[in-house]
């Protein structure tokens, strides 16, 4: 007989819910940002990143 007691269950993956165009922070020239949204469950991280829409797309895949 095994102790399952201290099993942890497996943690649903992060998907990405939004990955949309947005307005350059303050200071930036470059008008190429993006944001993006992963969430988790109930957790949901916010990010943005400045770039080429096809390599935002895949820098933000490679973090799910």
């Amino acid at each position: 007989m095994t102790d399952d007691t201290n099993v942890m269950p497996a943690a649903r993956p992060f998907e990405i819910v939004t990955l949309e165009q947005t307005d350059s922070p303050d200071g930036s020239d470059a008008d190429n940002w993006y944001r993006y949204e992963l969430t988790q469950g109930t957790t949901t991280n916010t990010g943005y990143k400045q770039g080429e829409a096809d390599e935002v797309r895949e820098e933000v895949t490679s973090l799910v």
